[in-house]
């Protein structure tokens, strides 16, 4: 009976319900508020902001439980890149102040014993190379981490509609509709 309403499901058009739902509650319906009207008054503002928020956050926790269950590894790596990266513009600023301070302090003094490499202004700059570098060294490592993670949610994905795609009725790969719709999932699922 399970099996012939599957095949009845797959043929009716609804086999993104089938395929696509794959042990984590499947991936988000189409939102029933897609297209959120603005709001006409102020009164409104609230019901708009849950709706749009709740559509983006019902969203997010799908991705992020994919992504967890394609390994925890990956949220938690590009977690701690996103938020280096994040940082890193402060920690720049603060570097090139203190070096443009530190000139300053070279240039205006009158002594003359205070040498340039012996200021702070020189650790400062090589400091300011050893930030340039490691920035550079982790925006590399982010794309190299995200073309993986692409990459692994990509095979979790195709394994999920293969091991659903084993539970349907094998007559519902007899039906044009059905068989175009799971070619489409797992064209869509690649990268």
């Amino acid at each position: 009976m399970s099996q012939r309403k599957e095949a009845f499901t797959a043929s009716s058009g609804k086999v993104s319900v089938i395929i696509m739902n794959i042990g984590m509650g499947g991936p988000p319906p189409a939102y029933k508020f897609e297209k959120v009207p603005t709001p006409k008054s102020i009164k409104d503002v609230p019901k708009y902001l849950f709706e749009v928020c709740g559509g983006f956050f019902y969203r997010f926790s799908y991705i992020l439980r994919l992504v967890w269950k394609t390994g925890p590894w990956i949220l938690f790596l590009m977690s701690f890149i996103a938020l280096f990266q994040g940082l890193t513009p402060a920690l720049g600023a603060l570097i090139s102040k203190s070096i443009i301070n530190e000139l300053q302090v070279v240039f205006v003094s009158s002594e003359t014993d205070i040498k340039f490499i012996s200021s702070g202004a020189f650790f400062l700059i090589i400091s300011f190379f050893i930030y340039r570098f490691a920035k550079q060294m982790i925006g590399t490592l982010s794309t190299a981490i995200n073309r993986i993670a692409g990459e692994k949610v990509v095979r979790q994905v195709k394994l999920q509609i293969m091991e659903k795609s084993k539970e349907i009725d094998m007559a519902s790969y007899d039906l044009p509709s059905f068989y175009e719709k799971l070619e489409n999932a797992n064209r869509e699922a690649g990268i």
